[in-house]
């Protein structure tokens, strides 16, 4: 037997294996959800023939209590009937046998002209054409599946999507695609048919599916639109804005959307939050130039709202002391000095 098919054999016994495996922890869930709809359904049925005893010997207050309590356990049982209904679903997509997975490995090879396997880390690799979508280059993509994360409760823990040639969103170096960050795909409704194909062991459909989400544009569900893929960031929030959208900092020469600049209320002069200070007094914002210092307190306000030198609480309490003092002076008390006395 040739090594190359040594190989595919091995690793699809180790995929088979492992759909195996969580085959069985599926049975034991399954197995555990009918105890507890069992139990929800015995409760329900229990009330239901209290409250109709409690009518029988006219306890009607007990009977309205019994009916309360048997709808809010018509809800619970309502809720594991779904959660059942969903298992049985899973449950009866049928497993790929060993066979199904080296026919699986042999279609990869003509979809994706090669793929690799690292059996050390049991992981398989395949890598798609450059890709480009609405005119913006994105290059190849390397989908890297775990096998021995097959057929978990969260399939998109068990790959990861690794840009080959990163043209990252501007500012944003984890989206690597509209539907791609930090190496994890976005797959809005094809999530569920990606975990149907991990879970039954379906493994060149997982792969085919997700190459076809990284094929497509939805606006809708995109970490950053492709409109502004190639923009600049916000350096207060973070919003990506087209060539010569933003504004410029005058103090910390730092790129701002319209949202975050601001300007100072005496020279006009455009700044970011950080630089431009607020003024106690009328609580307008200004530049550092046009702020200064209170001669008294040393507090900062801008000024407009100095007065002599002195902010307003400054100014007042100087102003009150020199009414205490000219009221002092116009009421005619006469110093009293102490008597002398012969010698």
């Amino acid at each position: 037997m040739k090594k190359q098919q040594r190989t595919v054999f091995r690793i699809a016994n180790l995929i088979y294996a492992q759909v195996r495996a969580q085959e069985a922890t599926r049975i034991g869930n399954a197995t555990a959800e009918q105890r507890r709809l069992n139990s929800a359904l015995d409760r329900y049925a229990a009330l239901c023939r209290q409250a109709a005893k409690a009518h029988a010997r006219k306890w009607l207050a007990a009977a309205k209590r019994l009916l309360e309590q048997a709808n809010t356990a018509l809800e619970d049982l309502h809720y594991e009937i779904e959660a059942r209904r969903r298992q049985r679903h899973d449950e009866s997509l049928p497993l790929a046998s060993p066979g199904d997975v080296v026919r699986d490995l042999e279609q990869m090879e003509a979809e994706f002209h090669q793929w690799q396997c690292d059996e050390g880390t049991a992981t398989l690799s395949v890598r798609t054409d450059d890709i480009e979508l609405s005119g913006v280059y994105l290059g190849a993509f390397t989908i890297q599946l775990n096998l021995r994360q097959l057929g978990q409760s969260d399939p998109q823990s068990a790959f990861s999507i690794i840009a080959e040639d990163p043209n990252p969103a501007g500012g944003r170096d984890g989206v690597t695609h509209p539907h791609v960050k930090d190496e994890r795909l976005c797959a809005g409704e094809a999530l569920v048919p990606i975990g149907s194909a991990l879970q039954t062991g379906r493994i060149c459909d997982f792969f085919l599916l997700v190459r076809s989400v990284l094929q497509t544009y939805n606006a809708h569900s995109a970490y950053v639109p492709l409109d502004n893929w190639n923009g600049s960031p916000c350096q207060d929030c973070g919003h990506l804005m087209d060539d010569g959208e933003g504004f410029c900092c005058e103090y910390c020469e730092n790129n701002l959307c319209d949202s975050c600049i601001s300007y100072c209320r005496n020279c006009n002069n455009a700044g970011c939050l950080s630089c431009l200070e607020t003024c106690p007094a009328c609580e307008d914002r200004f530049c550092p130039n046009c702020m200064t210092t209170c001669s008294e307190c040393k507090q900062s306000c801008c000024g407009g709202c100095l007065t002599d030198g002195l902010c307003p609480t400054c100014h007042e309490e100087k102003e009150n002391n020199h009414e205490s003092d000219e009221h002092g002076n116009e009421s005619g008390a006469v110093p009293v000095t102490a008597p002398q006395h012969a010698a």
